[in-house]
């Protein structure tokens, strides 16, 4: 990650997104295509929502990790869901970005690149604990099983993680913290 963004940097990409998004509202506008321009109001409102949720968790350092990086260069491009507002995380905020950029370097080490490689985030609270699903889907050239057994045993936020599917096109992990 490269860390520091000044406010110009990150207004810069921000707004690249934003207009790009404006760009397809407004070719689709152009083209009479109200289903689909319907279609893609109702994703940024949905992304819009998510982002707030995404800084209501008071972890800013997770919070610019997880804003920024599709603005790098990876093998992999990230989405996120967090299902509920109002989520108190528990956890250090360096330990949880250090967790994931851990997490992001041994994709982004393993992905098949030039790829359409996704991960998927998606925070939920199970009855006592917190639950990140990470869903990979492209071209993959490892086994995560070995790896994902050393990682838990050094992490210091992880109470547990489950692989819960694998294979060369995708795998599914519950990571408890």
């Amino acid at each position: 990650m490269k860390g520091n963004w000044t406010v110009v940097e990150a207004m810069r990409y921000a707004r690249h997104d934003w207009m790009n998004q404006l760009q397809l509202l407004k070719g689709n506008i152009t083209l009479q295509k109200w289903e689909r321009v319907q279609a893609i109001m109702d994703d940024l409102i949905v992304q819009a929502q998510q982002d707030s949720r995404l800084t209501n968790l008071g972890k800013p350092q997770f919070a610019e990790t997880l804003l920024t990086f599709n603005w790098e260069n990876h093998s992999f491009q990230i989405e996120w869901e967090i299902l509920e507002e109002g989520y108190t995380l528990d956890i250090e905020d360096e330990y949880l970005v250090k967790s994931f950029n851990e997490w992001f370097s041994f994709i982004n080490e393993n992905a098949k690149p030039y790829e359409d490689n996704r991960l998927f985030i998606r925070l939920q609270k199970d009855e006592t604990t917190y639950v990140f699903s990470l869903e990979y889907m492209g071209e993959w050239k490892v086994d995560l099983t070995k790896w994902l057994n050393d990682w838990c045993l050094h992490s210091p936020i992880t109470h547990s993680a489950k692989l819960i599917q694998q294979d060369q096109e995708q795998f599914l992990v519950h990571w408890y913290v």
